[in-house]
């Protein structure tokens, strides 16, 4: 599982992040669970996503379905093309990343509600739960969205 505590030994942070109108400057998570983190997106010469699922919602448990960018179930489809990686669950579309540099990246689409999630891009903001972002700067964050397991 991965956690704020137990990262992938392939895995560099990205300098800048931008989500829909948002950004997340110097490291940091879009969302946590508890100390887990769902969707996790590294620096690299091509696009590192890692992905997980919630495999026992009453245990706390998740599952990694994506890891650095491979698939690990038949249901996920990835296609990456250059510096861009679009990312699919029993075909619809979870997320857009574009790459500009090694350590700059911008979401263009996602939607993590397929996974039990309550987050996704509308237009320029971002949604999350009841919450929406819009030109916002994240600065010295360990994750923008922490959602309780409790």
């Amino acid at each position: 599982m991965i956690t704020t505590n137990n990262l992938p030994e392939s895995y560099s942070p990205l300098d800048e992040l931008e989500i829909c109108t948002n950004r997340i400057v110097g490291g940091g998570h879009l969302v946590s669970m508890g100390n887990v983190l769902p969707i996790l997106i590294g620096s690299g010469r091509k696009p590192k996503v890692w992905l997980q699922a919630v495999n026992n919602p009453h245990q706390h448990s998740f599952i990694t379905i994506v890891d650095e960018s491979k698939s690990l179930h038949p249901f996920v489809d990835i296609n990456i093309k250059r510096k861009n990686l679009d990312l699919y669950i029993k075909d619809q579309h979870v997320l857009s990343v574009e790459y500009s540099t090694r350590s700059r990246a911008k979401i263009t689409h996602i939607d993590l509600r397929p996974l039990g999630i309550i987050i996704y891009s509308s237009g320029d903001n971002l949604q999350a739960g009841n919450m929406s972002f819009s030109n916002t700067t994240f600065k010295g964050v360990n994750s923008v969205i922490n959602f309780s397991m409790g």
